[in-house]
């Protein structure tokens, strides 16, 4: 399910690698709900790409849209799902440079946990397997992201070992219309 790397996740979560098309529109219907909920939840600190609130259609095409980056030849997307049942909790992925000279980094482009599940230490072991998933799947040497200065996902990746690089002055939106501040970070994927 997740590629023999193994995380111990707490009782009742499996983690699935969607790497079929059919595992994708599968798992759209749960995504789209997690999406729509992390972003109409808390608009203020929402920093995902979308405005609130995110209508049910629009949640669904966004993940639709990455099926031509997830399968086939120039696949440049790993795209996971946590799961209690067919819930899904927590979602990551990851997206590799098509360029030669950037061949060496990835990038975490959506880490998305339910609010219910948040706390747990759930977040950490989606970003600690992406880590290995990329060091040892993908043969990274690097783990690119981004996120909003002001909302507590910077404490969370400073906490994890990522270092904050810098940060751009109203670099995008929030969900609730608001320009912020970005912190872009880095982690070199050592030993």
């Amino acid at each position: 399910m997740s590629d023999s790397i193994t995380v111990n996740w707490p009782q009742g979560l499996e983690l699935y690698h969607i790497d079929t098309f059919q595992a994708l529109e599968e798992w759209t219907p749960p995504l789209t709900k997690l999406l729509q909920s992390c972003v109409n939840d808390e608009p203020p600190s929402s920093s995902l790409g979308f405005h609130a609130p995110l209508s049910s259609s629009d949640a669904q095409e966004f993940w639709l849209s990455l099926s031509t980056q997830l399968f086939g030849p120039k696949s440049r997307i790993s795209l996971f799902v946590l799961a209690r049942g067919s819930s899904a909790v927590g979602t990551i992925h990851l997206l590799s440079h098509p360029k030669a000279t950037h061949a060496h980094k990835v990038e975490v482009a959506k880490l998305l946990v339910s609010e219910e599940e948040r706390g747990l230490g759930l977040g950490r072991k989606l970003m600690e397997f992406s880590e290995r998933f990329a060091k040892e799947k993908l043969g990274k040497s690097m783990v690119m992201l981004d996120t909003a200065t002001e909302t507590p996902a910077r404490g969370f990746y400073l906490k994890i070992g990522y270092t904050e690089w810098g940060i751009c002055p109203n670099y995008a939106e929030s969900a609730d219309g608001r320009l912020h501040d970005c912190s872009f970070f880095y982690k070199k994927l050592d030993g």
